[in-house]
C-alpha cells in the first residue's frame, strides 16, 4: 500500500473540533507542571511535530492557556489510558 493511500485512511485526531476537547477539564488537564492528555497524543506524536504543548496552546483558552504559556518549558506530558469503548460510538 502506498504512503498516500495510508495517509488518506489514517484517522485525524481532533479533526472535528479540538477547541471542545482540549478545553474540557474532564478530559485533558494540567495539574502543577503535569499535562494529562489522551494516549492519542502519544500514538500520533509526529502529527503534532513532537510539540504537544505547542499544539494544545493553539486551542487552549482562559486559565489553561495562561498556565501553559507561563510554564511551557517545565511541563511534563502524562498520557491517560485510552477508552477503547469510544470506538464503538
Amino acid at each position: 500500500m502506498s504512503n498516500s493511500i495510508k495517509a488518506k485512511r489514517r484517522p485525524k485526531p481532533f479533526a472535528i473540533n479540538p477547541n471542545v476537547r482540549l478545553n474540557d477539564p474532564s478530559r485533558d488537564r494540567l495539574k502543577t507542571n503535569k499535562l494529562y492528555v489522551s494516549k492519542i497524543f502519544d500514538w500520533f506524536e509526529e502529527d503534532f511535530n513532537g510539540d504537544i504543548v505547542g499544539f494544545i496552546l493553539k486551542y487552549a483558552k482562559g486559565g489553561l492557556k495562561k498556565r501553559l504559556e507561563s510554564n511551557k518549558g517545565d511541563i511534563v506530558i502524562k498520557y491517560l489510558d485510552y477508552d477503547w469503548s469510544l470506538n464503538g460510538k
